[in-house]
């Protein structure tokens, strides 16, 4: 679902062009505790089509960059996010971004993605100012659980619950706070299969038939999951060192 033709299957699932559960309400939820008068310049990691850099931007949190390591994501943002600085990076070359460092980094359900995790979060630590904030919100796995196989290669690397403070501990950040919000992803999931069911002539008319096929028995698993705790989901927020 990271594909570009994913990225546009998950746009007519969801509210606006996001890659995330729960669109601009989840994005407001998840910078309650950020003091926007401290951010300047906001950083959006794995942005895909631009929802949440946009909408960062419409709600005047400063100077907002995307990144993406899809260029046809990229390409079709810059026709629809005028106020932001698009870039086609992976986020390991977060450093090759121009201009003055970040105050607040966002990487909504991007982070499983990211192949070398470490390394990603490094990059990101590179281009924050000391104090900068990191929000951060994925699927999660928990300790002593095995990851639904249904979900196959498809779910990526889930943020590991019980050991993710040391992994921010070695590559510059420091947990703030760390919140299990499954049951969040268990609605935002219900709804989606709802849309899903409403919106399959649209999806069929985008992908194909058995794209389509394909994005409900996927998202069955991942509800089932979600709803049996084998898979759950977890708000971070961290402070760079």
């Amino acid at each position: 679902m990271h594909s570009p033709v994913g990225n546009r299957v998950l746009a007519i699932l969801r509210d606006g062009d996001y890659a995330h559960p729960k669109e601009g309400t989840a994005v407001a939820e998840a910078l309650t505790a950020v003091q926007r008068a401290e951010v300047r310049r906001v950083l959006d990691a794995g942005c895909g089509r631009g929802g949440t850099a946009n909408l960062l931007s419409q709600h005047d949190w400063g100077t907002v960059v995307g990144l993406d390591i899809d260029g046809e994501s990229i390409e079709y943002a810059t026709r629809t996010c005028a106020e932001v600085g698009l870039f086609a990076l992976d986020v390991k070359q977060a450093g090759q971004l121009p201009e003055e460092p970040f105050d607040l980094v966002c990487c909504f359900n991007a982070y499983c993605a990211f192949p070398d995790q470490p390394a990603a979060l490094r990059s990101l630590h590179q281009v924050c100012r000391p104090g900068a904030r990191l929000v951060l919100f994925n699927c999660c796995r928990f300790a002593h659980q095995q990851l639904p196989a249904a979900l196959g290669e498809e779910i990526g690397r889930p943020v590991e619950f019980a050991v993710f403070s040391d992994r921010l501990g070695q590559t510059g950040w420091k947990l703030l706070e760390i919140q299990n919000i499954t049951d969040h992803y268990v609605a935002w999931y219900e709804r989606l299969l709802r849309r899903l069911s409403i919106n399959r002539s649209a999806i069929i008319a985008v992908a194909g038939e058995e794209m389509c096929q394909y994005v409900d028995r996927w998202y069955g698993a991942l509800h089932c999951g979600l709803m049996a705790r084998t898979i759950g989901g977890a708000l971070i927020t961290a402070v760079a060192n």
